[in-house]
C-alpha cells in the first residue's frame, strides 16, 4: 500500500513532465494489481473539493456585485473563466499553439515531399537528402502535434473534474440554503449528476478545443488558397454550407436536449420518492403506479433523445461526406478551368487540404460547438437553480451579541474544558406580526401560494425559556417551526429577529448511512466528555450495550437497524451535541416510552438545554405544566400565550389532565414494520460493498447489453450496413481519385463525372442510415435497459434498500443512464471511423501512386499520420470501455432476485377475503436471509371483525408480526387468511387486500385525487364521501383546485395528523376486511385520535383490526390483547382478564403507565 504525503507530477522532472512518465508509476501498480482508494496519488491541497468550492464561491459573489453595479445579469460562464488561473489559460493556450504548429509543420511537410516526389520522377531534380530534410521536418511536426494532443486530452479533463468539484460544491451549499418545498429533488439530481459530469466528460471538445480547431482551420483555408487561388472558393461554399446546415441542427438538438433533460428531471424525482418510501409503496401494492409513472416519463424522455440523434445521424453524414463533395467541386473546377494542375502532386495536396478543411468545418468545429452549448447550456441550469429562492429571507435578521453569560450548569459539566456556547440576555428569538405562506417549487402549483399557514404570529422569547407550542392537527405548530428556521416557508409581512445559531429535530428523524456515533457527531470534532453526557441524557447507554460495535455500529439507509424511538434519540442527540443557541424540536416525545420521555425531558429539557431557548412541540399536556412559556396555536394563529397561569383559562387539556388517563406507550418506542430488526445482527445490514469487476468488461456484457437494443440477426444486419457505409466512403474516394488517370479520356472522363454524384448520393443516404444504427442501437438498448432496471428494482426484497444506499441505486439511474444516452453513441462513431482511416488511406493512395517510390513515400507518410489515428482510437476504445462499465453495473440491477411470492401466479377470490379469520401456524420470521430470528413458532387465530391489540416492550416483534402478515421478510410456518394459505398466493394480491396505517404517514407527490385514487378507478364522489368521515373534506374544500392542489415533499405541505387521516380515507375507499394500525395515533392530538377510533368502531365495525398504539386506554377498548416478549406470545386474551392476571406482563405494563 502506497502512503505518498506529495503529487508524484510535483516531484517529475522536466522531462517527465514533458513524456508525462509521472504517469508510469499508477500504470504499473495498476498492471500489478487492481486499484483501490488508497492505491490513488494524494490530491493536492490546492486541488481538493473544499478549497475549489471556496475559490468559486468568491468568484461568483464578486461577479453578482459586479453584475448589479453595472446593472446586467450575472454570468456563471464569465465565473467559471475567472475560475481558472491564469497558468492554467496560458498552459491551454500554450498546448493550442503546439499543436497547431505540429499540424501545419506535418502537413507543411507531407506535401512538400509528394511535390518534390512527383518533380523527381518528371525531373529528376531533387536529392534524396531533400526526401531527408522533409521526413525529418513530418517527425518533428508529428512529435509536436501527438505531444500538444495528448497534454491536451489531460489537462482539459483534469481542470473539467476542478471545476465539478467547484459546481457540485457550490450546489450542495445552495441546497442546504433552500426550503424543502422550493426545492426539486430531481433537478439537483440532474445538474449533479448530468450537468456537471460534462464538464469532464466532454472537458477535450470544449472551448479550447474550439479555438484549436479553428486555428487549423485558418492554415488550411489560406494554404489551400495559396496554392490554388480562386479555383478553391466553390469547395469553401460548399463547407461552408455544410457548416451551416450542421449549426442549424445543433440549435435544434439544444432545444431537444432541455426538453429531454426536463424529464430526466421528472424521472428522477419519481425514483426519488419511491426510494424514500419504499415501505409504504410496497404496503399500499403501488409499484405498478410508480412503474407506469417512470416508464411513462422515460419514454417521452427517449424519444427527445432519439430525435436528437436522428436530427444528428443526418447532419453528421452530410457533413462527413461534404470533403467528398468539396473535393470532387474543386476537381471540377480546375478540369474546367486548368486540367495542368490535375497532377499527381497537385490532386494529393487538394485531397489533404480538403481533408484537413472537411474534418475540421464540418466534424471538429460543430462537435466541438455542440459539446460547448452542451456545458453553456448545463451551466445556464446550473446557474438558475443558484439564483433561485433562498431560505435565508430578508425580513430575517440576527440580533447583534450583546452581553453574554457562561452557564454555570456547562462549567460544571466540562470542569473549564467544554466551554458553552454564549447566550444574549436580551430577547432571543422575536417574531413581529409573522404572515407566511406556502412555499412550492413547481410553477403548476402557484396557486398554492395563496394559502395562508401563519398569520398574525408575534412571540419574543428570551434567552433560558423553555417553550412548548400545542395545538390541534392543522394549527400550524411545524410551521411555526418552519418559519423560524431560515425560510422554510415564505415570509410575507413583518419580520423574525434571532441571534445564534440553530438546532432542529423533525417530526421524522433524519439519519444517514454510517456509524452511529458519526451521525451523532455530524462532523463536529469528538469531545469524550460531552459525547458521554449527551448519550446518557438522551438515554442511549442502553441501546449502545444492545448493539454488536456499541457506537460505532452502522445503520442502513433510512436507519434501517434503528427503530423509530432510536432514530428520534440519535437526532436530538446530534442536536445537543452541536451545543446550539436555540432549538427547534418537532414533537420529540410522540416516538418515546413515557419513562424514558420523562427521562429524556428532565436530563435534556431541563438539564442539558436548561441555559438555552428551546421551542418543543407536544401534543402531551403533562409537559405543559413544566414548560416556561405556552404558544398555544389554531388555523395558523396564536390564540394563547404566555406562563402556565396566563394560558390555563386557555387550554382545558391542563383542567382535565389529571383527571384523564395520560398518554402511554407500552413500548421504548414505536417501530415501523420494516425497522423492527433484531439489533444483535445489526453488522449484517452494513452497506453492501459496490460490485467490482477485475480488467475488461466481458463479452457477455457486451451481448447482453446489445441484445436489449435488438435481436442477433439484427445486430448482423447493422454490422453489415455499417461496413457498407465505410466501404462506400472509400469507393467514392477512389472515383475521384482516378480523374488524374482518365482526364484525358472524355468518354470515360464523363461517365465518371456522371458516376460520382450519383455515388455520393448513395453513400449519403447508407452512411444516414449506418448513423442511424450507432446512434438508435444504444439509445433502445437503454429505453430497455432502464425499464428491467425500474421492474426489477420494484420488486427486490426490503432488504435490498436497506444495504443499498439510494445515492447508489440512483445513480444507476442518473449518471449511468446518462453516459449510455449521451456519450456511448458518439464514441461507437468516433471509433468507427478512426478504425477506417487506415483502410481509406491505403486504398486511396494505391490508385493514384503508380511508382514504386512513391509507395515508399506515401508508406512513410502514413507511419507517422497513423499515431494520431493510433492515439484516437485508444482514446475511443478507453471511453467505450468506460461506458460499457456503466452498462455492466446497469445490468447488474436487471438480475436482482425478487422477494418471494412474486413468481406464484395463483390470485384468491376477488371477495377474499370474507371474515378476516386470521390464523399462525408455527410462525417464525427472519427480516432477511440468514438473519435472527425476529418471530418464533407464533400460533394464534383472530375470529372475524375482532378488535386486537397488541403490545410488548422493545424488540417484542410487534411491527414485526405485522411484517410476516404482509409477507415483508422471510417466513417459516403457515399464515391461513379466510381458509387460504397466504404463501400459495400471489404477493401483490395478498397485500391488497390488508390495508396499513403507520404512525409516519406519507403522500406521494402528485394532486390529492392521485393519492386518494393512485389508480384512477374511482369517482370524485366517493373520494369526498370518505373525506367527510375523517373530518378532511372541509380542508380540502377550502384549497384553491381542491382535489388538484399538489402534495410535495412528501406531503409535508400538510401537517402529520392531516397526513394520517388522508391514509385513513384511503384506506376506507379501499374497503378491506383486514385492517392494521401501526401506531396510528402515536403524532396526532387527542381529538384526532377520538376521530380515528371513531371510524374503528363504525367504519371499521365488520372488519378485523389490529391496532398496535401507545394509548392504553385504545388497546383495553380491544375484544382482546396480544402481549409480545422477546418475538413469543406469552399472553392472548381479554383486557379484563389480563388485569386481573397475577404477575402477568400486560399488568406490569399497565402499571408503569399508571405510575407516569
Amino acid at each position: 500500500m502506497h502512503h505518498k504525503k506529495f503529487h508524484p507530477k510535483d516531484k517529475a522532472n522536466i522531462i517527465s513532465r514533458v513524456l508525462l512518465w509521472w504517469i508510469v508509476d499508477l500504470l504499473w501498480r495498476r498492471n500489478k494489481n487492481p486499484l483501490n482508494q488508497e492505491d490513488l496519488d494524494p490530491v493536492r491541497e490546492d486541488a481538493s473539493a473544499a478549497h475549489q468550492t471556496k475559490r468559486l464561491e468568491e468568484i461568483w459573489n464578486n461577479e453578482k456585485i459586479s453584475a448589479r453595479q453595472k446593472n446586467r445579469k450575472p454570468k456563471l460562464w464569465k465565473a467559471m473563466i475567472k475560475y481558472f488561473t491564469w497558468q492554467e489559460h496560458a498552459h491551454v493556450n500554450f498546448l493550442i499553439l503546439v499543436n497547431v504548429f505540429g499540424t501545419g509543420m506535418c502537413f507543411y511537410s507531407v506535401t512538400n515531399l509528394m511535390r518534390a516526389i512527383g518533380s523527381n520522377l518528371e525531373q529528376g531534380t531533387h536529392s534524396p537528402n531533400e526526401y531527408l530534410v522533409f521526413i525529418g521536418d513530418m517527425m518533428i511536426g508529428s512529435f509536436c502535434e501527438v505531444l500538444g494532443s495528448q497534454h491536451f486530452c489531460l489537462i482539459l479533463p483534469m481542470l473539467g473534474i476542478k471545476a465539478r468539484a467547484a459546481l457540485v460544491g457550490l450546489i450542495y451549499k445552495k441546497v442546504l440554503r433552500c426550503s424543502k418545498m422550493s426545492m426539486n429533488a430531481g433537478e439537483v439530481m440532474e445538474l449533479v449528476c448530468d450537468d456537471t459530469h460534462r464538464l469532464v466528460t466532454m472537458a477535450d471538445q470544449f472551448l479550447p478545443n474550439l479555438v484549436r480547431q479553428t486555428a487549423k482551420l485558418i492554415i488550411y483555408i489560406t494554404w489551400l488558397l495559396y496554392f490554388v487561388g480562386w479555383k478553391f472558393v466553390p469547395g469553401l461554399a460548399v463547407f461552408t454550407i455544410l457548416a451551416s446546415f450542421r449549426l442549424c441542427m445543433t440549435n435544434i438538438d439544444i432545444n431537444y436536449r432541455k426538453k429531454a433533460s426536463q424529464l430526466s428531471e421528472k424521472r428522477l424525482g419519481y425514483l426519488r420518492e419511491v426510494l424514500t418510501i419504499i415501505h409504504s409503496v410496497k404496503v399500499n401494492c403501488l409499484e405498478h403506479v410508480y412503474e407506469e409513472n417512470i416508464q411513462r416519463t422515460r419514454w417521452q424522455e427517449i424519444k427527445y433523445k432519439a430525435k436528437r440523434w436522428i436530427i444528428l445521424s443526418a447532419s453528421f453524414s452530410f457533413t462527413s461526406c461534404g470533403q467528398h463533395l468539396a473535393t470532387f467541386v474543386i476537381v471540377l473546377v480546375l478540369i474546367y478551368t486548368d486540367r495542368s494542375m490535375l497532377t499527381f502532386d497537385n490532386l494529393f495536396t487538394i485531397i489533404v487540404l480538403s481533408a484537413g478543411i472537411g474534418d475540421s468545418i464540418c466534424m471538429r468545429i460543430p462537435i466541438s460547438i455542440h459539446f460547448s452549448t452542451d456545458i453553456i447550456t448545463g451551466l445556464t441550469r446550473i446557474q438558475r437553480f443558484l439564483e433561485s429562492y433562498d431560505a435565508t429571507h430578508d425580513t430575517i435578521n440576527e440580533l447583534p451579541p450583546t452581553k453574554r453569560e457562561v452557564s454555570e450548569k456547562d462549567e460544571k459539566l466540562s470542569d473549564d474544558k467544554m466551554s458553552s456556547e454564549v447566550v444574549s440576555e436580551t430577547p432571543n428569538v422575536c417574531l413581529d406580526n409573522v404572515f407566511c405562506k406556502l412555499l412550492t417549487s413547481d410553477a403548476s402549483n402557484a396557486q398554492m401560494k395563496d394559502v395562508t399557514l401563519l398569520t398574525d404570529i408575534s412571540i419574543t422569547i428570551s434567552s433560558k425559556k423553555l417553550v412548548i407550542i400545542t395545538g390541534s392537527v392543522g394549527s400550524g405548530k411545524s410551521s411555526l417551526l418552519s418559519s423560524i428556521l431560515h425560510g422554510e416557508l415564505h415570509l410575507v409581512k413583518e419580520s423574525i429577529k434571532h441571534f445564534g445559531n440553530i438546532a432542529y429535530v423533525s417530526d421524522t428523524p433524519w439519519v444517514f448511512p454510517g456509524t452511529i456515533r458519526e451521525n451523532i457527531l455530524f462532523g463536529l470534532a469528538y469531545d469524550e466528555e460531552w459525547y458521554s453526557h449527551t448519550i446518557k441524557a438522551c438515554q442511549l447507554e442502553r441501546d449502545f450495550k444492545r448493539f454488536p460495535d456499541q457506537d460505532l455500529s452502522h445503520i442502513g439507509e433510512y436507519g434501517a437497524t434503528l427503530s423509530g424511538g432510536q432514530r428520534t434519540r440519535i437526532a436530538l442527540a446530534r442536536a445537543v451535541f452541536s451545543r446550539a443557541d436555540k432549538y427547534l424540536l418537532d414533537d420529540p416525545f410522540s416516538s418515546l416510552d413515557t419513562k424514558v420521555a420523562e427521562n429524556i425531558f428532565n436530563n435534556v429539557f431541563k438539564g442539558l438545554l436548561s441555559e438555552r431557548i428551546v421551542f418543543a412541540i407536544t401534543l402531551n399536556p403533562q409537559y405543559l405544566s413544566q414548560a416556561d412559556y405556552i404558544v398555544k396555536l389554531a388555523k395558523g394563529t396564536i390564540v394563547a400565550q404566555g406562563t402556565l397561569e396566563e394560558v390555563k383559562k386557555d387550554i382545558p387539556e391542563l383542567e382535565v389532565y389529571k383527571n384523564k388517563e395520560s398518554t402511554v406507550e407500552t413500548e421504548e418506542e414505536s417501530e415501523d414494520a420494516e425497522r423492527d430488526i433484531d439489533l444483535a445482527g445489526a453488522e449484517q445490514l452494513r452497506e453492501a460493498e459496490e460490485d467490482r469487476e477485475v480488467g475488461s468488461v466481458s463479452f457477455n456484457v457486451d451481448a447482453k447489453y446489445f441484445m436489449f437494443g435488438a435481436p442477433a440477426l439484427m445486430l448482423l444486419l447493422i454490422l453489415l450496413i455499417i461496413l457498407a457505409g465505410q466501404g462506400l466512403t472509400v469507393w467514392v474516394d477512389i472515383q475521384v481519385s482516378s480523374l488524374p488517370n482518365i482526364v484525358n479520356e472524355e468518354q470515360k472522363f464523363h461517365h465518371a463525372l456522371i458516376i460520382y454524384p450519383v455515388s455520393l448520393v448513395v453513400t449519403i443516404l447508407i452512411v444516414i442510415l449506418s448513423r442511424l444504427c450507432i446512434f438508435l442501437l444504444p439509445i433502445r438498448a437503454n429505453y430497455r435497459v432502464h425499464n428491467a432496471m425500474v421492474a426489477c428494482l420494484l420488486q427486490a426484497p426490503s432488504h435490498f434498500y436497506a444495504v443499498n444506499s439510494a445515492g447508489r441505486i440512483l445513480n444507476r439511474f442518473s449518471q449511468d443512464i446518462n453516459n449510455l444516452d449521451d456519450l456511448l453513441p458518439f464514441n461507437f462513431l468516433n471509433s468507427s471511423q478512426i478504425r477506417s482511416k487506415p483502410l481509406k488511406c491505403a486504398v486511396h493512395y494505391s490508385k493514384i501512386i503508380l511508382e514504386d517510390i512513391i509507395v515508399g513515400a506515401v508508406t512513410i507518410l502514413y507511419a507517422f499520420r497513423s499515431s494520431g489515428y493510433t492515439s484516437g482510437m485508444v482514446r475511443s476504445a478507453v471511453e467505450v470501455h468506460a461506458q460499457m462499465t456503466s452498462a455492466e453495473r446497469i445490468l447488474a440491477y436487471t438480475e436482482i432476485v425478487p422477494e418471494k411470492g412474486r413468481e406464484i401466479k395463483k390470485q384468491p377470490p376477488k371477495d377474499w377475503p370474507e371474515s378476516g379469520i386470521i390464523q399462525f401456524n408455527n410462525v417464525s420470521l427472519r427480516h432477511y436471509k440468514e438473519g435472527p430470528i425476529i418471530l418464533k413458532d407464533l400460533s394464534f387465530e383472530i375470529n372475524p371483525a375482532q378488535k386486537i391489540g397488541i403490545v410488548g416492550r422493545t424488540g417484542a416483534g410487534k411491527s414485526s408480526l405485522v411484517a410476516a402478515l404482509m409477507r415483508i421478510g422471510e417466513t417459516e410456518g403457515n399464515i391461513i387468511i379466510d381458509r387460504l394459505s397466504i404463501e400459495g398466493l400471489n404477493i401483490l394480491s395478498t397485500r391488497q387486500r390488508i390495508s396499513v396505517i403507520s404512525q409516519s404517514p406519507v403522500l406521494f407527490n402528485g394532486t390529492i385525487r392521485e393519492n386518494m385514487n393512485p389508480t384512477g378507478e374511482l369517482d370524485d364522489s366517493k373520494i369526498w364521501n370518505v373525506l367527510d368521515q375523517v373530518q378532511m373534506g372541509i380542508l380540502v374544500g377550502s384549497l384553491p383546485k381542491k382535489f388538484d392542489n399538489e402534495c410535495t415533499g412528501g406531503g409535508s405541505n400538510f401537517s402529520v395528523g392531516q397526513r394520517q387521516l388522508f391514509h385513513l380515507a384511503r384506506v376506507l375507499l379501499k374497503r378491506n376486511k383486514i385492517i392494521i394500525f401501526d401506531e396510528a395515533t402515536g403524532k396526532v392530538d387527542q381529538k384526532t385520535a377520538e376521530q380515528i377510533q371513531n371510524v374503528i368502531h363504525g367504519v371499521f365495525k365488520d372488519c378485523t383490526v389490529i391496532t398496535i398504539s401507545h394509548r392504553m386506554a385504545t388497546i383495553q377498548e380491544c375484544d382482546r390483547i396480544m402481549v409480545l416478549d422477546q418475538g413469543s406470545i406469552v399472553e392472548f386474551d381479554k383486557p379484563d382478564v389480563l388485569l386481573n392476571k397475577e404477575n402477568g406482563l400486560f399488568l406490569e405494563l399497565t402499571k408503569i403507565a399508571n405510575e407516569t
